[in-house]
């Protein structure tokens, strides 16, 4: 039987040890662990059996952890989580966000604030998640979305496209209903 890989996305210990993994089949899910909880960002895989509403998961393995882009800036990395915990549907394929976050691993981690906008952009689309407001009409903007994540830095944007990025991504994330639960919302420059 071949095995699930995932995300995890967030843990908690308070009452029994939860894990919600967002998982490359099943899309995110819930499952009790015991043993030794994986870091939140860590890349797995595992044997998933769903019971209920709940999963139960057995012999984890632990394939990669973000520790190079959580040294280089922890911040962005757990708002791309964030957005993935609150914005990914409860048994939607994940399959791609998993590609996208191993391969953005994978990646030189020191990058620049507009090449940080452009990887959430990415991830916010893939989320399929649209300000109902602004509608982007440049074309760079539809190369940034269809861009593979090892070439995303290659993108080049000028100001007004930057500034009407920051307007989309603005929009768009404030508008989700859960915004007030968001606790990276600090990386924004235009949050104060």
């Amino acid at each position: 039987m071949k095995k699930n890989t995932g995300i995890v996305l967030k843990t908690s210990t308070k009452n029994r040890d939860l894990m919600v993994i967002m998982d490359d089949r099943e899309g995110k899910i819930t499952t009790q662990i015991r043993g030794n909880i994986p870091s939140i960002g860590s890349l797995i895989t595992y044997n998933a059996h769903q019971k209920n509403s709940w999963w139960n998961i057995d012999s984890i393995e632990l394939l990669e952890m973000p520790c190079a882009l959580a040294k280089q800036d922890i911040l962005f990395l757990h708002h791309l989580l964030e957005l993935c915990y609150y914005c990914l549907p409860i048994g939607s394929s994940a399959r791609d966000l998993v590609s996208f976050f191993h391969a953005l691993y994978q990646r030189d981690p020191n990058c620049s604030r507009v090449i940080q906008k452009s990887i959430i952009f990415k991830l916010v689309v893939m989320l399929g998640m649209y300000p109902e407001e602004i509608i982007l009409h440049v074309k760079k903007f539809h190369n940034i979305a269809q861009e593979s994540i090892d070439t995303v830095s290659q993108v080049i944007l000028n100001l007004e496209i930057e500034q009407e990025l920051d307007q989309w991504l603005k929009s768009c994330i404030m508008s989700h209903p859960h915004a007030r639960y968001f606790k990276t919302l600090s990386w924004y420059q235009w949050i104060h």
